[in-house]
């Protein structure tokens, strides 16, 4: 894990000077150690800095950029290849030696032998630069979901620049750091995409997940391609349930295993929630079977706000298992003194105070000398978790005419989800009770689909967006999933982990979209992901004997949910104020003064909680003030 820069540039334009100061904006990524390289290309020159985060083989021997033995390739490369170990043992039958225990000298050689199509090669996360010096190209790839970020933007006159954050690209004296005026006005009007490579900043890009790059000697893009997309339209799985069960838990065993490879310390998230605690469960019992160390596990805590609270949760496993358990008890007053820094490292605005609860988390870690972290993202939008899914399976079965598991579903989750909802004072903070279509929702929509079938008399086709089901009418919840997983959720939750996690120098790692057991996944029949109105079905079955009960058939899903409600009534409320109706924002085309104060004084009353769109404001006005105040070029 680490964070680098690569350029090809005008030679007279490229000093050594301001290629180490744009590595070292990315310090943080890498604390371990550093390199260098500039290479005489004629009228240009081809450069790479590298910041290192030691993981695999602490030795200088992983220092980068890193020379193939041919000589002829050098990488720079940030992230994890998790299956190094059997890719190495192929390349060694085939003849090659290597010089060090590294993932990094695995790729490179991996590349020298099989080119592009090692990407099919790869089990983990990456970002990379490969130059080739006889064909005078640069390769660039990305991982499949978006794990390691990739920027980059165009020089004047010629030339091209990548790296790892955006920041370490604006230390270019010719790169300068603008507005994305229409990035920023959709983000005020709640839409966050990630299905093209538009960033927050004007002319700065992003690799898109599963992309790889071909770029010239002039910094010419000659080729750009995407080589992996979920197939959600293949045959589903056949065989009986609970061998599918089986193999699902020994698909995720093998991934959680492969992600434990490290000589540095490894830890896991646990929020309370069915994903980190089966993650950390699994750790638990590959120690337990002498094949993996028990690190620490890390939970955000709320023990005075008992309805958002998941201290009760937290010690149920922490008690299960045995663990050696660390508390971060996050306090609103001080996301005041570090929201410049939270949004400096995040280079953009985001939607809610939860981010801070994931900043004080890996922080914590890194006091405790973990480096690595292991984290639950992606099992929801893989497994149907998100509650919102439900209403879509829903309707995929009244479209299909599947009546009694229809009515199963709908009466179990509902019945269960109002149950638990009178468990809570002021429960609408934490739970939706209603999200889940009632009868007349119901009705309302077998009407919609019988006049769609009379009046239109075949399945429209939308217009695709890549990786989405083709006929997405009658499956609703796999397209969901396909949103989620490539252009929603996901991309935005995996951005926030890598800023946050390298903010401190910890490595985040996700086992839940482990590839194989990702396209393996895809193929799973509806009722193994939502069965007996339970969502995440097949994840429940295999946590038997991982997890509690209490935590393994937990109705509700509170997610990494910080109590901003509150907070912008109490400690952040003066703050807060301040930065709604001060500022760059007050500049902006869409601000209006008087809506703002509307949504302000709604809330301040308790009439309603709408400090998701205030908050969309203040982070937004937050990210503003690092252009004022020229931190973007200064840092």
């Amino acid at each position: 894990m680490c964070g680098f820069v690569t350029l090809i540039d005008i030679r007279s334009r490229l000093r050594s000077e301001t290629l180490i100061k744009m590595r070292d904006r990315l310090t943080h990524r890498g604390p371990d150690d550093c390199g260098q390289l500039i290479e005489d290309l004629g009228d240009t020159v081809m450069a790479m800095g590298h910041r290192r985060l030691s993981i695999l083989d602490l030795s200088t021997t992983g220092r980068q950029p890193m020379n193939d033995k041919s000589g002829r390739f050098v990488i720079s490369f940030n992230g994890e290849i998790y299956n190094y170990i059997e890719i190495r043992e192929e390349l060694l039958l085939k003849g090659y030696s290597f010089e060090s225990d590294t993932d990094t000298e695995v790729l490179l050689n991996a590349f020298a032998e099989w080119g592009q199509d090692c990407l099919y090669k790869l089990n983990g996360m990456f970002a990379f630069a490969i130059w080739d010096r006889k064909e005078k190209i640069l390769f660039v790839a990305r991982d499949r979901f978006g794990e390691k970020p990739l920027y980059y933007t165009s020089l004047p006159q010629l030339g091209i620049a990548f790296a790892s954050e955006a920041k370490a690209l604006f230390a270019h004296p010719d790169i300068e750091a603008k507005v994305n005026k229409n990035v920023a006005n959709d983000f005020i009007n709640g839409i966050t995409s990630y299905s093209n490579e538009e960033t927050f900043f004007e002319n700065v890009y992003r690799l898109q997940p599963a992309h790889a790059m071909l770029v010239n000697d002039k910094g010419e893009i000659v080729k750009k391609w995407r080589y992996w997309l979920p197939d959600y339209d293949t045959d589903l799985h056949k065989g009986k349930h609970a061998d599918l069960e089986k193999e699902f838990y020994d698909r995720l065993k093998k991934s959680v295993q492969l992600r434990l490879r490290s000589d540095v310390k490894v830890g896991t998230c646990l929020s309370g929630g069915l994903d980190s605690s089966v993650l950390t469960g699994m750790v638990k019992q590959l120690h337990d079977e002498g094949k993996a160390s028990l690190g620490n596990s890390y939970s955000a805590r709320f023990d005075d706000d008992p309805t958002i609270s998941e201290g009760a949760y937290i010690d149920s496993m922490v008690n299960y298992k045995k663990l050696n358990p660390e508390f971060i008890h996050p306090h609103a007053a001080n996301i005041i003194k570090e929201s410049q820094a939270l949004h400096w490292h995040q280079e953009q605005p985001f939607l809610s105070a939860s981010m801070y609860l994931e900043w004080c988390v890996v922080r914590r870690a890194k006091e405790t000398g973990t480096t690595v972290l292991l984290d639950g993202q992606g099992a929801d939008e893989v497994l149907a978790g998100y509650q919102y899914y439900f209403p879509s399976h829903q309707r995929d079965q009244l479209y299909s005419a599947d009546l009694f598991s229809l009515a199963k579903n709908t009466y179990l989750f509902n019945s269960r989800i109002k149950r638990e909802a009178h468990r809570y004072e002021n429960s609408e903070r934490r739970i939706n009770s209603s999200v889940a279509l009632d009868t007349l929702g119901l009705s309302k929509a077998a009407l919609k689909e019988l006049y769609l079938r009379i009046k239109v008399r075949k399945t429209p086709e939308d217009d695709q967006s890549a990786g989405l089901p083709k006929n997405q009418r009658y499956n609703g919840l796999r397209t969901l999933l396909a949103r989620g997983l490539l252009y929603d959720m996901l991309p935005n939750n995996l951005h926030s982990a890598d800023c946050n996690g390298m903010a401190h120098s910890i490595e985040t790692r996700f086992p839940y979209i482990d590839y194989d057991l990702v396209d393996w996944c895809l193929k799973l029949p509806n009722d193994l992901l939502i069965k007996h109105g339970w969502q995440k079905y097949i994840l429940r079955q295999a946590a038997r004997g991982i997890v509690p009960d209490d935590i393994r058939w937990r109705v509700d899903k509170v997610g990494f949910a910080a109590p901003q409600d509150n907070w912008l009534r109490g400690d952040l409320k003066e703050w807060a104020y301040d930065k709604l109706f001060n500022g760059p924002i007050v500049d902006l085309e869409a601000y209006d003064r008087s809506v703002i104060e509307s949504f302000w004084s709604k809330h301040q009353s308790g009439e309603e909680d709408v400090s998701w769109a205030l908050w969309r404001w203040i982070s937004l006005n937050e990210w503003l003030m690092l252009f004022k105040d020229n931190v973007w070029k200064s840092a």
